[in-house]
Protein backbone atom coordinates (compact mmCIF):
# COMPACT_ATOMS: atom_id res chain seq x y z
CA UNK A 1 0.00 0.00 0.00
CA UNK A 2 1.63 3.15 -1.15
CA UNK A 3 0.03 6.89 -1.22
CA UNK A 4 -0.78 6.80 -4.90
CA UNK A 5 -2.84 3.82 -4.22
CA UNK A 6 -5.15 5.45 -1.67
CA UNK A 7 -5.49 9.18 -3.74
CA UNK A 8 -6.36 6.70 -7.21
CA UNK A 9 -8.43 5.14 -4.32
CA UNK A 10 -10.42 8.17 -3.04
CA UNK A 11 -10.55 9.72 -6.29
CA UNK A 12 -12.18 6.72 -7.99
CA UNK A 13 -14.48 6.46 -4.94
CA UNK A 14 -15.46 10.31 -5.76
CA UNK A 15 -16.19 9.89 -9.64
CA UNK A 16 -17.41 6.17 -9.81
CA UNK A 17 -15.62 5.92 -12.70
CA UNK A 18 -12.08 4.32 -13.76
CA UNK A 19 -12.08 6.75 -17.29
CA UNK A 20 -12.03 10.16 -15.28
CA UNK A 21 -9.76 9.19 -12.30
CA UNK A 22 -7.20 8.07 -14.52
CA UNK A 23 -7.65 11.45 -16.65
CA UNK A 24 -7.70 13.28 -13.29
CA UNK A 25 -4.16 11.92 -12.89
CA UNK A 26 -2.96 11.74 -16.66
CA UNK A 27 -1.91 7.82 -16.37
CA UNK A 28 -4.22 5.14 -18.02
CA UNK A 29 -7.05 3.47 -17.30
CA UNK A 30 -5.22 0.25 -17.17
CA UNK A 31 -2.33 1.73 -14.91
CA UNK A 32 -5.48 2.89 -12.06
CA UNK A 33 -7.12 -0.60 -12.75
CA UNK A 34 -3.81 -2.38 -11.67
CA UNK A 35 -3.33 -0.07 -8.54
CA UNK A 36 -6.71 -0.39 -7.06
CA UNK A 37 -6.35 -4.67 -7.60
CA UNK A 38 -2.89 -3.98 -5.83
CA UNK A 39 -4.44 -1.90 -2.90
CA UNK A 40 -7.45 -4.90 -2.58
CA UNK A 41 -5.07 -8.02 -2.81
CA UNK A 42 -3.21 -6.39 0.16
CA UNK A 43 -6.04 -5.64 2.08
CA UNK A 44 -8.09 -8.47 1.32
CA UNK A 45 -11.14 -7.03 0.84
CA UNK A 46 -13.36 -5.97 -2.49
CA UNK A 47 -13.60 -2.18 -2.51
CA UNK A 48 -14.89 -1.44 -5.60
CA UNK A 49 -18.23 -3.47 -6.93
CA UNK A 50 -17.43 -3.43 -11.21
CA UNK A 51 -19.62 -4.45 -13.74
CA UNK A 52 -19.88 -3.31 -17.44
CA UNK A 53 -22.44 0.14 -16.53
CA UNK A 54 -20.98 0.37 -13.14
CA UNK A 55 -18.74 1.07 -10.80
CA UNK A 56 -20.04 0.68 -6.93
CA UNK A 57 -18.30 0.77 -3.64
CA UNK A 58 -18.55 -2.39 -1.62
CA UNK A 59 -19.48 -1.85 2.63
CA UNK A 60 -15.94 -2.56 2.95
CA UNK A 61 -15.09 0.38 0.64
CA UNK A 62 -17.27 2.77 2.38
CA UNK A 63 -15.83 1.85 5.55
CA UNK A 64 -11.69 2.46 4.12
CA UNK A 65 -12.85 5.69 2.77
CA UNK A 66 -12.17 7.50 6.03
CA UNK A 67 -9.65 5.24 6.89
CA UNK A 68 -7.12 6.11 3.94
CA UNK A 69 -8.45 10.00 4.60
CA UNK A 70 -6.89 9.47 7.51
CA UNK A 71 -4.01 7.85 6.69
CA UNK A 72 -2.84 9.97 3.61
CA UNK A 73 -3.54 13.12 6.62
CA UNK A 74 -1.26 11.19 8.54
CA UNK A 75 1.48 11.01 6.02
CA UNK A 76 1.18 14.45 5.33
CA UNK A 77 1.52 15.87 8.81
CA UNK A 78 4.32 13.22 9.54
CA UNK A 79 6.49 14.88 6.22
CA UNK A 80 5.79 18.72 6.94
CA UNK A 81 6.58 17.58 10.91
CA UNK A 82 10.01 16.06 9.22
CA UNK A 83 10.58 19.21 6.87
CA UNK A 84 10.13 21.29 9.95
CA UNK A 85 12.86 19.70 11.82
CA UNK A 86 14.85 19.31 9.11
CA UNK A 87 15.32 23.59 9.24
CA UNK A 88 15.36 23.74 12.87
CA UNK A 89 11.53 24.98 13.32
CA UNK A 90 10.94 21.71 15.66
CA UNK A 91 12.84 19.30 16.97
CA UNK A 92 14.41 18.61 20.63
CA UNK A 93 17.29 20.41 22.27
CA UNK A 94 19.22 19.33 25.30
CA UNK A 95 20.45 21.82 27.40
CA UNK A 96 22.39 21.58 30.53
CA UNK A 97 23.46 24.65 33.12
CA UNK A 98 25.44 25.94 36.16
CA UNK A 99 24.32 26.20 39.39
CA UNK A 100 23.28 30.08 40.05
CA UNK A 101 22.72 29.95 36.12
CA UNK A 102 18.97 31.37 36.76
CA UNK A 103 20.43 34.57 37.96
CA UNK A 104 22.17 35.45 34.92
CA UNK A 105 20.48 37.20 31.73
CA UNK A 106 19.95 33.83 29.84
CA UNK A 107 16.98 32.68 31.25
CA UNK A 108 15.10 34.97 30.04
CA UNK A 109 16.94 34.32 26.55
CA UNK A 110 15.58 31.00 26.87
CA UNK A 111 11.84 32.34 27.62
CA UNK A 112 12.31 34.18 24.56
CA UNK A 113 13.54 31.39 22.51
CA UNK A 114 10.51 29.29 23.78
CA UNK A 115 8.01 31.49 22.19
CA UNK A 116 9.54 31.87 18.99
CA UNK A 117 9.88 28.37 18.85
CA UNK A 118 7.23 26.56 20.67
CA UNK A 119 7.25 23.36 18.59
CA UNK A 120 11.86 23.00 19.65
CA UNK A 121 11.35 20.90 22.90
CA UNK A 122 13.82 22.26 25.72
CA UNK A 123 14.84 19.23 27.52
CA UNK A 124 17.38 21.25 30.67
CA UNK A 125 19.39 19.90 33.67
CA UNK A 126 21.42 20.78 35.91
CA UNK A 127 25.06 19.94 36.12
CA UNK A 128 28.65 20.30 37.22
CA UNK A 129 31.19 21.93 35.10
CA UNK A 130 32.84 18.27 34.21
CA UNK A 131 29.50 16.71 34.00
CA UNK A 132 28.76 19.13 31.31
CA UNK A 133 32.16 18.65 29.09
CA UNK A 134 31.59 15.34 29.79
CA UNK A 135 27.50 15.18 28.53
CA UNK A 136 28.91 17.16 25.37
CA UNK A 137 31.84 14.12 24.37
CA UNK A 138 29.00 11.77 25.17
CA UNK A 139 26.09 13.49 23.00
CA UNK A 140 23.91 13.51 26.15
CA UNK A 141 23.83 17.42 25.75
CA UNK A 142 23.27 19.67 22.53
CA UNK A 143 23.96 23.04 23.97
CA UNK A 144 25.70 23.33 27.74
CA UNK A 145 25.88 26.95 29.80
CA UNK A 146 29.24 26.29 31.15
CA UNK A 147 31.92 28.62 33.20
CA UNK A 148 35.11 29.53 31.54
CA UNK A 149 38.54 30.81 32.62
CA UNK A 150 40.59 32.36 29.52
CA UNK A 151 42.85 29.28 29.40
CA UNK A 152 39.39 27.51 28.60
CA UNK A 153 38.21 29.58 26.18
CA UNK A 154 41.79 28.88 23.98
CA UNK A 155 41.39 25.43 24.49
CA UNK A 156 38.00 25.39 22.64
CA UNK A 157 37.71 25.20 18.84
CA UNK A 158 36.43 28.99 18.21
CA UNK A 159 33.54 27.49 16.31
CA UNK A 160 31.78 25.04 19.41
CA UNK A 161 31.33 28.05 21.53
CA UNK A 162 30.04 31.41 22.27
CA UNK A 163 31.02 33.92 25.55
CA UNK A 164 28.03 35.07 26.65
CA UNK A 165 28.85 37.16 29.58
CA UNK A 166 31.64 37.85 31.78
CA UNK A 167 31.89 37.93 35.68
CA UNK A 168 34.35 39.28 38.47
CA UNK A 169 35.78 36.51 40.87
CA UNK A 170 34.85 37.07 44.40
CA UNK A 171 36.09 35.23 47.77
CA UNK A 172 33.28 34.46 49.54
CA UNK A 173 33.96 34.13 53.73
CA UNK A 174 31.74 34.52 56.97
CA UNK A 175 31.48 38.09 58.77
CA UNK A 176 33.59 37.34 61.59
CA UNK A 177 36.59 35.98 59.25
CA UNK A 178 39.51 38.95 60.04
CA UNK A 179 39.13 40.12 56.14
CA UNK A 180 35.42 40.74 55.82
CA UNK A 181 35.89 44.23 56.19
CA UNK A 182 38.46 44.38 53.08
CA UNK A 183 37.30 46.25 50.19
CA UNK A 184 39.25 43.80 48.22
CA UNK A 185 41.44 40.60 48.71
CA UNK A 186 44.32 39.43 46.23
CA UNK A 187 45.58 35.69 46.29
CA UNK A 188 48.47 36.92 48.46
CA UNK A 189 46.17 37.76 51.36
CA UNK A 190 44.33 34.38 51.29
CA UNK A 191 47.19 32.25 50.50
CA UNK A 192 47.18 30.56 53.88
CA UNK A 193 43.25 30.00 54.10
CA UNK A 194 41.62 27.05 54.19
CA UNK A 195 39.51 26.32 50.53
CA UNK A 196 35.86 24.69 50.50
CA UNK A 197 37.05 23.18 46.92
CA UNK A 198 34.06 22.69 44.51
CA UNK A 199 33.61 21.81 40.82
CA UNK A 200 35.18 25.67 39.66
CA UNK A 201 38.10 25.12 41.23
CA UNK A 202 38.45 21.56 40.81
CA UNK A 203 37.37 21.06 37.09
CA UNK A 204 38.79 24.52 35.29
CA UNK A 205 42.22 25.16 35.04
CA UNK A 206 43.20 27.20 38.44
CA UNK A 207 45.90 26.02 38.76
CA UNK A 208 47.32 28.14 35.45
CA UNK A 209 45.56 31.52 36.99
CA UNK A 210 47.61 34.29 38.34
CA UNK A 211 48.28 34.24 42.04
CA UNK A 212 46.94 30.53 42.05
CA UNK A 213 49.63 28.67 40.18
CA UNK A 214 52.73 28.82 42.69
CA UNK A 215 50.90 28.50 46.09
CA UNK A 216 48.59 25.92 44.59
CA UNK A 217 51.66 23.53 43.46
CA UNK A 218 53.62 24.58 46.62
CA UNK A 219 50.67 23.55 49.07
CA UNK A 220 50.41 26.99 50.40
CA UNK A 221 46.27 26.72 49.83
CA UNK A 222 44.59 23.67 51.91
CA UNK A 223 41.44 22.09 50.97
CA UNK A 224 39.05 21.11 53.30
CA UNK A 225 35.58 18.61 52.27
CA UNK A 226 35.45 18.55 48.08
CA UNK A 227 31.78 19.80 47.27
CA UNK A 228 29.67 19.62 44.37
CA UNK A 229 26.72 20.72 45.95
CA UNK A 230 26.09 24.73 45.96
CA UNK A 231 23.76 25.22 49.38
CA UNK A 232 27.30 22.67 51.14
CA UNK A 233 29.65 25.12 49.97
CA UNK A 234 27.62 28.09 51.45
CA UNK A 235 27.44 26.18 54.98
CA UNK A 236 30.30 24.78 54.96
CA UNK A 237 32.07 28.49 54.74
CA UNK A 238 29.20 30.44 56.85
CA UNK A 239 30.23 28.09 59.77
CA UNK A 240 34.04 28.64 59.20
CA UNK A 241 35.43 25.73 57.93
CA UNK A 242 36.85 27.60 54.89
CA UNK A 243 36.78 30.11 52.22
CA UNK A 244 35.40 29.84 48.67
CA UNK A 245 35.23 31.22 45.30
CA UNK A 246 32.18 32.73 43.34
CA UNK A 247 31.48 34.23 40.28
CA UNK A 248 29.82 37.66 40.82
CA UNK A 249 26.22 36.61 39.68
CA UNK A 250 26.01 34.11 42.95
CA UNK A 251 25.54 36.84 45.16
CA UNK A 252 21.92 37.20 43.53
CA UNK A 253 21.43 33.81 45.38
CA UNK A 254 22.80 34.82 48.90
CA UNK A 255 20.03 36.06 51.55
CA UNK A 256 20.74 38.12 54.98
CA UNK A 257 20.18 34.51 56.66
CA UNK A 258 22.76 32.92 55.06
CA UNK A 259 26.04 34.67 57.16
CA UNK A 260 28.28 35.10 54.19
CA UNK A 261 30.22 37.98 52.84
CA UNK A 262 31.49 38.49 49.18
CA UNK A 263 35.06 40.40 48.65
CA UNK A 264 36.03 41.16 45.11
CA UNK A 265 39.24 39.24 43.62
CA UNK A 266 41.85 42.05 42.95
CA UNK A 267 43.31 41.74 39.65
CA UNK A 268 42.52 42.29 35.76
CA UNK A 269 42.72 38.65 34.89
CA UNK A 270 40.57 37.37 38.03
CA UNK A 271 37.57 36.98 36.09
CA UNK A 272 34.98 33.64 34.73
CA UNK A 273 32.43 34.21 31.46
CA UNK A 274 29.31 31.93 31.34
CA UNK A 275 29.72 30.32 27.64
CA UNK A 276 27.62 28.14 25.60
CA UNK A 277 29.21 25.67 23.92
CA UNK A 278 28.33 22.81 21.55
CA UNK A 279 30.25 19.86 20.27
CA UNK A 280 32.28 20.57 16.90
CA UNK A 281 30.29 19.35 13.29
CA UNK A 282 26.79 18.60 15.15
CA UNK A 283 24.58 18.68 12.33
CA UNK A 284 20.74 19.30 14.70
CA UNK A 285 19.24 22.01 13.22
CA UNK A 286 17.51 22.97 16.39
CA UNK A 287 20.83 23.59 17.94
CA UNK A 288 21.69 25.84 15.11
CA UNK A 289 18.86 28.20 15.38
CA UNK A 290 19.67 28.72 18.96
CA UNK A 291 23.26 29.09 18.48
CA UNK A 292 22.25 32.10 16.04
CA UNK A 293 19.57 33.21 18.32
CA UNK A 294 22.34 33.54 21.20
CA UNK A 295 24.63 35.66 18.97
CA UNK A 296 21.53 38.08 17.89
CA UNK A 297 20.82 38.06 21.67
CA UNK A 298 23.94 39.14 23.23
CA UNK A 299 24.46 41.56 20.22
CA UNK A 300 21.52 43.38 21.59
CA UNK A 301 22.38 42.86 25.22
Amino acid sequence: MNIHQLNYFLDLASTLSFTQTARNFSVSQTAITQQIKSLEEKLGVQLFERTKRRVELTPAGHVFVGEARSIIAKIESSIAKTRAASSGFSGTLSLAFIAGFGQTPFPQFLHTFQHQYPNIDLKISNDSISGMYNGLRSGIYDIVFNLAFDLDKQSLPPETFLELETYPLYIVIPPDHPLAGAPSLTWGQIKNETFVHYDLIDSLNLTNMPGLKDPLKSGQFKSVQRQNNFETILLLVSIGMGITLLPEFFRNLITNTMNLVFIPLAGEKNHVSIIANWSPGDTNPSRQKMVAALKEFCQNH
